[in-house]
């Protein structure tokens, strides 16, 4: 209805538009643009509406001019207030029309299907929007907390090795001898402050290991040299518990 009732010549154009025509000298007279119909531009649809929503008429309203006749004002001062008080007549019935102009145009463009439809696609487009930017802010968010775990255990490393180091001079330095220390581990050569610490190095993974290895290596030439295999374990824990025999360089050979 609305692209029917105000297309072609009967459209706000030609009622409004040709009308402020006879007021403007014809080099200065630029055509508004045209309605359109259901297959126009969306753009061109813009400027239509953008156009008509800012219209001022072109019009003079002069015959609006007689609210007072200047020709009967008395003196200057009065002849002022009555060019005052036509002008602002004037400008007033101006502001109406450009109004009711402006207002009826709005009215169209909220019942134009066009604009209904790119409203929609409007709509569309910025939920496209919305989720691709949530998307991105949740794989930055993902990525950073990668980042901050592999750092994290990157750090745990290092402190674990500067620990390590820090353990190995406090050894090498110690006025006190290893081999009477009740809290040194023989295995791994390191000393220890009180028993917790010990018993919680004895749970580690790296004594672990090098328990199993020397076990099994230890295990493997006692056997090889004919003893049991009972007989091999307990000389294997006699040896453990024997730090002098365990720092005995020939022995371990």
């Amino acid at each position: 209805f609305v692209l029917h009732s105000f297309s072609g010549s009967s459209g706000i154009n030609a009622e409004y538009g040709e009308e402020d025509q006879r007021y403007v000298d014809a080099s200065d007279w630029e055509d508004p643009p045209q309605f359109g119909n259901s297959e126009t531009d969306f753009e061109e649809v813009r400027l239509f509406y953008g156009w008509w929503q800012s219209y001022c008429t072109k019009r003079s309203y002069m015959w609006l001019d007689e609210l007072y006749d200047i020709r009967q004002a008395d003196n200057r001062r009065v002849l002022r207030a009555m060019e005052k008080e036509n002008k602002k007549f004037v400008d007033d019935a101006k502001k109406e029309y450009n109004e009711s102009v402006r207002s009826l145009v709005t009215h169209i463009k909220k019942k134009d299907p066009r604009c209904e439809a790119q409203k929609e696609k409007q709509k569309q487009l910025e939920e496209e929007r919305l989720a691709a930017e949530k998307k991105r802010k949740e794989d930055q968010r993902r990525k950073r907390a990668e980042e901050i775990e592999r750092l994290t255990e990157l750090e745990k490393d290092k402190i674990a090795e500067h620990e390590e180091q820090l353990d190995g001079l406090l050894n090498e330095f110690s006025d006190s001898d290893d081999n009477e220390d009740p809290f040194y581990c023989p295995l791994c050569r390191k000393m220890f402050k009180s028993d917790k610490m010990m018993k919680q190095h004895e749970k580690s993974k790296k004594h672990k290991e090098k328990l199993a290895e020397l076990q099994g290596e230890f295990a493997s030439e006692l056997q090889a040299a004919g003893l049991a295999e009972q007989s091999v374990y307990s000389l294997f824990y006699f040896f453990l518990s024997s730090p002098i025999m365990f720092h005995n360089q020939d022995f371990i050979s």
